[in-house]
């Protein structure tokens, strides 16, 4: 592959940019929305002042990982570096969610990994088809980490609910499921995209056949440049063509060649026709 075949054009590349400033702002309002709830249930005495400092951190990461990383995209050209960069801050978005999940008690909020879904969806329609798998992977991993070293007592506790108290075996199993749940997720979308995508082309293809058929249908109502002598008809290209060839190419008929009576009389006077 050369240089050149690395290189995202330019047109693409700012169409590109697009989709990641309108992500940025999507995740930067979703996270907002996150962090009001977190402040209306710390003013209704459901969390305590460690778990909104600790949402608040995940929250202010999540918004401002986005000015820094559209300047870096802006700026980058081949295909395999912006590709990778944007795993990277896809990667980046899903430490900032396990942050906030961590913050309210880790295993016991398990209940907020349906925004980890939310992320492999946006990509399985985004994103190539491997993304959404490593995005689920990755998410398993840090979901599952702090899960263990929560449950170890490695890391420190932040509970909401103190009297919850699960075993380790409840935890790991409900934690594999939600992790199965994720990789079915990322399945279920990079499928659908797949298949959008077909469709998609197929679509294309068919418009433009019907835009090609509509162009000859145009040509052929126009006006036809057609030799005096030897009836010969001059296409778009200034070709001169026989008139069966010229209407086969663009009718897509098959000529039969055949004698008129008038005609049959004149060249074949000895018939008698």
């Amino acid at each position: 592959m050369s240089v050149t075949d690395n290189v995202l054009p330019d047109a693409f590349r700012a169409k590109l940019f697009k989709t990641h400033v309108q992500g940025a702002i999507v995740r930067s309002v979703g996270s907002l929305t996150m962090w009001l709830f977190a402040l209306l249930a710390f003013c209704v005495d459901d969390i305590q002042a460690s778990h909104l400092i600790g949402i608040s951190c995940s929250i202010l990461f999540l918004v401002l990982i986005g000015p820094p990383t559209l300047h870096i995209l802006k700026r980058i050209a081949r295909k395999t570096t912006y590709a990778n960069f944007s795993l990277f801050i896809n990667m980046l978005e899903v430490v900032g969610y396990t942050a906030v999940i961590y913050s309210l008690g880790g295993y016991e909020a398990i209940y907020l990994t349906p925004v980890y879904a939310a992320l492999i969806t946006y990509l399985g329609a985004m994103a190539p088809r491997k993304v959404p798998f490593i995005i689920a992977g990755f998410s398993a991993f840090c979901f599952g980490s702090i899960v263990v070293l929560d449950g170890l007592g490695i890391m420190p506790s932040l509970k909401v609910d103190t009297h919850l108290n699960p075993s380790l075996t409840a935890q790991f199993i409900r934690s594999a499921v939600v992790i199965g749940l994720l990789f079915i997720v990322a399945y279920i979308s990079s499928f659908t995209a797949g298949k959008l995508k077909q469709v998609r082309n197929r679509l294309r293809r068919q418009n433009n056949e019907l835009t090609k058929a509509l162009k000859e249908i145009k040509t052929l109502r126009g006006i036809l440049p057609i030799c005096s002598f030897c009836k010969k008809i001059r296409d778009d290209e200034g070709y001169w063509e026989q008139v069966d060839v010229y209407i086969q190419k663009h009718l897509q008929a098959d000529i039969s060649h055949g004698v008129c009576p008038k005609c049959a009389k004149e060249q074949y006077p000895d018939l008698g026709l």
